[in-house]
């Protein structure tokens, strides 16, 4: 009875993050995109070196489904359309 999704087996799918896993995910993310701003970077990803190491954290802290380099530019462009 493969097919019967209750009970026999373990799953395989990956655990949810811990509560502290989160918290070192959203503490890489801001490193990183405060970086960003430092360096003056409006699109994430065409920073080059300037801010390898936050982003190596960035990716390695958090699941790859949470790592969205569009954010910080939808977050900078509700930011000067407001201040307009």
């Amino acid at each position: 009875m493969g097919w019967w999704p209750f009970g026999g087996s373990a799953s395989t799918e990956p655990s949810p993050p811990t509560r502290e896993e989160r918290q070192k995910c959203w503490e890489s993310r801001d490193a990183y995109f405060v970086c960003l701003d430092r360096a003056g970077v409006v699109k994430p990803g065409t920073e080059g070196k300037a801010c390898s190491a936050e982003n190596r954290l960035y990716e390695k802290t958090c699941a790859q489904s949470w790592v969205c380099m569009q954010w910080h530019l939808l977050v900078i462009n509700k930011l000067l359309i407001f201040c307009r």
